[in-house]
């Protein structure tokens, strides 16, 4: 015998806007539905105000800066939530306020946890040449991503994947997890697996991280690029005190002699503005970027 429990929402990026959408689609509206504000743009690259699926779909909603704003707790208690979705969110929820759902709070993670706990996971996977991701599905405790795990699945990170292409996969898989697990939910099924309190995190990335450095290897370099694809601003690289964004490179396979080639110097510079710099053990083709005046053979980019 199915159950119709109160769902609650809150997310703030494009992902978000993409979960909830398809919970509508397939007849799951929250009965409140919670917003980041427009401050969020300043930490989140793929930003979305997704508050017109709201309105078209009527569903109550409101936006926040801070999560642990008591309004946010006043209307959780209000609507009687039984499962608050967390879907798209970097701020940590308190205590108090995860206690205020009958069930509990289930957020997201990509990557197969407990491994890779922390920020910026999709950009690391790609960034550190990871084979296998993931995403979990996962109840939210008082700590960073170490919560019961609710659902989870691999994902297989193929080597022309962007952080684009990884994220489309995320989403996927996310939105098949979650109807999965509604119906589970509805039906009274509440999976709860215990994760090891011990794991590593991954840190906060900076601005420095997306920098390339030519004494990097070719393949490093070819995967900080894809890991700061769309939606991301794009690895970087130093010109004339000036930095320029990479948005596609490949590697060129030569058996001529390199060894002797310092890294960042200009072999050959093309007609369509794409150039050939050596890397720490390779060559790499810099295909598009958005750099005006052009290196000249020769010359070093450091």
């Amino acid at each position: 015998m199915k159950t119709k429990l109160n769902y609650g929402f809150i997310g703030c990026i494009e992902f978000s806007k993409d979960c909830l959408e398809t919970l509508i689609q397939n007849n799951i509206k929250p009965k409140k539905v919670f917003i980041g504000n427009k401050n969020f743009r300043k930490i989140n690259s793929d930003y979305c105000d997704y508050s017109y699926l709201c309105k078209k779909n009527k569903i109550d909603y409101m936006y926040f800066s801070y999560i642990n704003d008591p309004k946010i707790k006043n209307e959780i208690i209000k609507k009687k939530l039984d499962v608050v979705f967390v879907l798209g969110l970097s701020q940590i929820i308190n205590e108090e306020i995860l206690k205020c759902a009958k069930i509990g709070f289930i957020g997201s993670h990509p990557t197969l946890l407990p491994l890779n706990r922390g920020h910026h996971p999709i950009i690391w996977a790609i960034a550190n040449g990871l084979k296998w991701t993931g995403i979990t599905l996962f109840w939210l405790d008082k700590g960073i991503d170490t919560g019961y795990i609710f659902k989870q699945k691999k994902i297989l990170i193929k080597k022309r994947y962007t952080a684009k292409d990884l994220l489309l996969e995320v989403t996927k898989i996310t939105k098949e997890l979650l109807l999965k697990g509604i119906q589970e939910l509805e039906a009274g099924k509440i999976t709860k697996i215990k994760q090891p309190l011990t794991s590593n995190y991954w840190r906060k990335r900076t601005f420095k991280d997306g920098v390339i450095d030519w004494r990097m290897s070719a393949e490093r370099i070819i995967n900080l690029i894809r890991a700061l694809y769309e939606p991301y601003p794009n690895a970087v690289f130093e010109y004339k005190n000036n930095y320029y964004k990479i948005k596609e490179a490949k590697i060129i396979k030569t058996k001529k002699y390199i060894d002797n080639i310092e890294p960042g110097k200009i072999i050959k510079v093309f007609n369509d503005k794409s150039f050939i710099v050596k890397t720490g053990d390779k060559l790499i083709k810099i295909i598009k970027h958005t750099l005006i005046d052009l290196p000249k053979e020769g010359e070093y980019l450091i």
